[in-house]
């Protein structure tokens, strides 16, 4: 039996691959109790991060700063979260390039 679910206009996932990031993923995927963020950049840029929930809520903000040399890194805990599929954004505030992918906490 399929289930649907209406999407709420807050979440409007774009096009995935769209900018100009050498790297952006979560890992480990799925997750259990926190989740790494890695963003790396050709060039300093200042990024955010958001996580969606399947209704379309954001669960989660977190943002950095790249130095254009090396990969960021930045944990973030998701024991507040049900488990379950999420979807994220990573966008370069100076850019606007724009990566999404899909997130699974398992416990």
């Amino acid at each position: 039996r399929t289930r649907r679910v209406a999407v709420s206009a807050a979440f409007t996932p774009p096009a995935a691959g769209t900018g100009g990031f050498l790297a952006a993923y979560a890992y480990p995927n799925p997750a259990a109790q926190s989740v790494t963020w890695r963003v790396e950049t050709a060039a300093p840029d200042r990024i955010s991060i958001e996580l969606y929930d399947l209704e379309g809520q954001r669960r989660l903000r977190f943002e950095g700063v790249t130095d254009g040399f090396s990969a960021w890194e930045g944990e973030s805990s998701l024991e507040a979260l049900a488990p379950g599929v999420y979807f994220y954004i990573i966008r370069s505030e100076t850019s606007g390039a724009l990566e999404t992918g899909r997130l699974a906490i398992l416990r």
